[in-house]
Order: C-alpha cells, then sequence, then structure tokens
C-alpha cells in the first residue's frame, strides 16, 4: 500500500469513527430527553439536564465540524495536495499532521483564521477598564 492508499485509509478510518460516534452521542441524547420530557422534575434537575444536553450537542457540533475538516483532508489526498496550506501553500509540518490529521492549514494561517473567526462572532465582550472617576464614586 502506497503513501497515498495508507493516507487515504486512515482520514477514512477516522472519519467512519467520528461519524459512529456522532450517531452515539445522538441516540444517547434522544433517550435522555424522552424521559426527562415525561417526568416531573424539580427546577435544578431540569436545569443540571438541559445544561448537559447542551454541552452533548455542542460536542456533537465540533465532531459534525471535524468530520467536513476529514471530507476536505480526504479530497486533498486524492488531489496531491494534502500537507500543503490551503491558504499560503507552505508545507505543514509532518509532526502537525500526525497530531491532527484532518488539517488543511499551517499553524500560521489557523490562527489567523481563528482570530478572524472570533472577531467575526464577536468573541468576548471586552473588560470594562476602570477610571478614576468609577474609583472615585464607589460605594463600600
Amino acid at each position: 500500500m502506497g503513501d497515498k492508499e495508507q493516507r487515504l485509509a486512515e482520514l477514512t478510518e477516522q472519519r467512519d469513527r467520528t461519524v459512529a460516534e456522532i450517531a452515539r452521542l445522538q441516540a444517547e441524547a434522544r433517550a435522555e430527553i424522552e424521559p426527562a420530557s415525561a417526568g416531573d422534575e424539580d427546577l435544578v434537575d431540569a436545569a443540571a439536564d438541559i445544561y448537559e444536553r447542551s454541552k452533548v450537542l455542542s460536542f456533537i457540533q465540533r465532531l459534525e465540524e471535524k468530520v467536513e475538516q476529514l471530507d476536505r483532508a480526504i479530497q486533498m489526498v486524492e488531489e496531491d495536495r494534502y500537507g500543503v496550506c490551503e491558504i499560503c501553500g507552505d508545507d505543514i509540518p509532518p509532526e502537525r499532521l500526525e497530531i491532527v490529521p484532518e488539517t488543511t492549514l499551517c499553524v500560521r494561517c489557523a490562527q489567523q483564521q481563528e482570530a478572524r473567526a472570533g472577531i467575526r462572532r464577536g468573541g468576548p465582550p471586552p473588560r470594562p477598564r476602570p477610571t478614576r472617576r468609577d474609583d472615585a464614586t464607589r460605594e463600600d
């Protein structure tokens, strides 16, 4: 088996495992939602359940994004472009590909893209900076 075929097999296997994990989590979430909606829970238990479900749904969303990235990486292997950054064209270090095989960006471009995405989403709100006036009018 050549390097290209081996990489395709590895990425496809990882994609299949990720899709199976998504299906498992979705089934688990459905199984938890049905009994919870039928019973009488106190507000604390209901809030805890909602929080746990939102964590699971968020994890599912991240796994779905990973599947999309794996699909893109598989496409790049098929086009003989795997290991080359889609943005700048530099080689992606083999160490990075070992750790994050679905990546199609070098570290620099990935960081820039994440920074831009944080700005578009608004990112965390800026912390208000205390001013001397705030300090002078504060009641202790």
